[in-house]
């Protein structure tokens, strides 16, 4: 896998063991990676197109995984929220 494939979808794993996220932005900023806990981030820049870090072999990209599935949270509403959002009454049908 080069550089260029991936997206905001991918996780990465370095030699050093660190987990790291694909931030890809807009043209008006650069790439980076971050670790969404700690809010550490590299930019994109700091790595080749094979994914190895200029200067530090301990954070060559070793893995790459891809999100194939995302915990959605489940919302509980009152009727009188759910009406609320649509501006209207609202009646539940099975």
């Amino acid at each position: 896998m080069k550089k260029k494939d991936l997206n905001n979808n991918h996780a990465l794993r370095l030699r050093n063991g660190d987990i790291y996220v694909v931030a890809r932005q807009s043209t008006d900023c650069d790439d980076v990676i971050m670790q969404p806990r700690s809010g550490r981030w590299m930019e994109f820049s700091d790595f080749n197109e094979n994914l190895q870090y200029i200067g530090n072999k301990d954070r060559d990209v070793v893995e790459v995984y891809r999100t194939i599935w995302e915990c959605k949270e489940v919302k509980e509403l009152t009727m009188k929220e759910v009406e609320k959002k649509f501006g209207c009454k609202v009646k539940i049908i099975k």
